[in-house]
């Protein structure tokens, strides 16, 4: 047998609900294992302390008592929890109420009028009024174009040569 089965096993040795065969082998294991023997001693030492205290009986009401106690600490646990649960509610319904006015104020003092025809939007006319546009010059997108044929046709040529 290996020490955690007989570690296992020990208060069932000491009190003697062990069969014949398993006693005779812990009995063997203990002689030879000097930490299970330890432990067995440890064991036998714990058990003559308790044996020492004497117990004291109950009263003959103990079981009536022990339930009243038992439901009014469940009744303060759950007007507890109660109380928690709405003053939760509570602080959560301040705060939507409170966005939501704020939300509201928002919008009524940051309104602004919107365009109501199209002539009413900004053009490049109103908008890049002070900007002045040469009609020789190129846009960025032909000086683009024109970048990238001449780098093109320039590859294709070497590539070819």
């Amino acid at each position: 047998m290996n020490c955690k089965n007989v570690k296992n096993n020990l208060t069932a040795y000491i009190h003697g609900e062990l069969d014949k065969n398993e006693l005779k082998t812990i009995h063997q294991h203990l002689a030879v294992c000097e930490d299970c023997l330890r432990e067995e001693i440890e064991l036998r030492k714990t058990g003559r302390l308790l044996d020492q205290f004497q117990m004291e009986a109950l009263p003959e009401n103990f079981d009536f008592q022990l339930r009243q106690k038992m439901k009014q600490t469940r009744r303060f646990k759950i007007n507890a929890t109660g109380s928690v649960r709405r003053i939760i509610y509570a602080v959560a319904a301040t705060l939507l109420l409170t966005l939501g006015l704020e939300f509201i104020a928002y919008q009524f003092f940051t309104a602004t009028t919107q365009p109501s025809k199209f002539a009413d939007y900004p053009s490049n006319k109103t908008v890049f009024k002070s900007v002045q546009y040469d009609k020789n010059e190129l846009s960025w997108k032909e000086r683009y174009m024109a970048k990238f044929k001449t780098e093109t046709v320039s590859q294709i040529f070497e590539n070819q040569i």
